[in-house]
């Protein structure tokens, strides 16, 4: 937060985390002109001291995520943009025609691995879970008002209990929604492919970042390249598509690994 703020001059407020409880009290204190310093999650400049920043203390995950509302896509305007995409574009894979409409869902957040590329104190290491009533409970009134045919699983880690992902397939089949979502390559096997292929899923996003076990082992990678080699395999067999993330310049990175 501190790099983000002396980073852009003309930033004065920063949510730190996650941001729905913090948003609102800030609200509410801008508002009613009282201090920043008793809303948790801030990073601010403070007015009374040039050059001084103050970062509160801070916020709390909500451990309890079916206690947030669903946003609030209407005032955003989903109605215009879910159709902007098209074939090609964006996600290929999930992008069929003209007619594809897409939402973003989350069912989770956090995520139990430490990659050392990646910020964990946006969401937290705690992996928390939506119920599957609440997530359906939501797509379903996309699709009525807004005709929604297409899903973006936006979680960091989508379904680590298989039970889930089970359910999960089996609610989201009847629908006729093409969806996709990221995994790792210690969930994959084949059983599981056919089943979320069935369902409608069309693509999956795997982190590979390195097929250099040295790299990987920087990284803190829970995956060697064997594992990845079998994964990648499986997802092509299964023919369901791929979208995998590479990432260049760890501290172990030279020109043979690249």
């Amino acid at each position: 937060p501190e790099v983000v703020l002396s980073a852009i001059p003309e930033m004065d407020i920063g949510v730190i985390g996650e941001g729905e409880h913090t948003s609102v009290e800030l609200a509410a204190a801008l508002e009613a002109k009282t201090s920043l310093a008793e809303v948790r999650g801030l990073i601010y400049r403070d007015s009374t001291q040039p050059g001084q920043v103050v970062k509160t203390e801070p916020r709390p995950i909500e451990e309890n995520l079916d206690a947030l509302p669903w946003v609030d896509y209407e005032g955003l305007g989903l109605d215009v943009w879910s159709k902007l995409h098209k074939p090609g574009e964006c996600a290929p894979a999930l992008i069929l025609d003209e007619n594809t409409r897409v939402m973003p869902v989350m069912t989770s957040r956090g995520c139990p691995y430490a990659c050392t590329f990646c910020c964990h104190e946006a969401a937290g290491r705690r992996y928390r879970l939506r119920s599957l009533d609440s997530v359906f409970g939501e797509i379903e009134e996309a699709r009525a008002r807004w005709g929604i045919n297409a899903i973006f699983v936006y979680d960091d880690l989508f379904c680590l209990q298989r039970e889930r992902l089970e359910e999960f397939c089996r609610r989201i089949e009847p629908m006729g929604m093409r969806w996709e979502c990221s995994m790792t390559v210690g969930q994959i096997n084949p059983d599981m492919l056919k089943m979320m292929k069935k369902s409608g899923c069309c693509c999956i996003s795997i982190g590979v970042e390195s097929m250099s076990p040295t790299v990987l082992q920087s990284m803190k990678k829970k995956a060697t390249r064997e594992q990845l080699e079998i994964a990648l395999a499986q997802i092509y067999e299964a023919e369901i598509g791929l979208w995998s993330n590479l990432i260049f310049g760890d501290p172990k990175e030279s020109l043979e690994t690249v």
